[in-house]
Formats: structure tokens, C-alpha cells, sequence
């Protein structure tokens, strides 16, 4: 029962690959880079957390104590600019 329920969610692999093809050849979004798109459809992928600079600096500051490099003020504009580059929300 299970397998017939998923294989009625599942995309053919031409349907899978629809979205990636359009992207590679679509007119409508050559000059578009960095978003995320489902069924030809441009996504917002992240929430109210992926904007917060606090958020990314401590994930940083973590991320650089864990494997062991020292964090300064340069990996701090790092994130900036970053942060700075993410999509406006839709």
C-alpha cells in the first residue's frame, strides 16, 4: 500500500529534471543567480533566521571554534558582505 501511495508522488525523471533544464536554457532567468527554484517557480528558501546578522555571526564564531581557527574582526565583514548578498524576500 505504502509503495503505491509513493509512487503516485513521484516525479517521472523528464518531470524531475524540468525545473533544471529550464533554468539552464530560459531566457526568463539568465541573469538570475543565487535563488532556488521548484516546478519552473522561483522559491524563498529561508526564513527570518538566514537574515539575522547576530544569528550569523555566532554561527561563524561556533563554526570556527569547532574546527579550530581563530575568528576576527575579518571573518566578521566577512559574514557582513555576505549576509548583505542574500535575495530580498520575493
Amino acid at each position: 500500500m505504502f509503495g503505491v501511495v509513493l509512487a503516485t508522488l513521484q516525479k517521472t525523471c523528464k518531470a524531475g529534471a524540468f525545473t533544471s533544464v529550464y533554468c539552464a536554457v530560459s531566457s526568463e532567468v539568465n541573469n538570475d543567480t543565487g535563488y532556488y527554484y521548484s516546478n519552473s517557480q522561483r522559491c524563498e528558501t529561508y526564513g527570518p533566521a538566514a537574515k539575522d546578522m547576530e544569528v550569523a555571526k555566532e554561527l561563524w564564531k561556533v563554526s570556527a571554534e569547532l574546527v579550530n581557527i581563530q575568528w576576527n574582526e575579518t571573518e566578521q565583514d566577512i559574514v557582513q558582505n555576505a549576509a548583505s548578498q542574500v535575495p530580498k524576500a520575493l
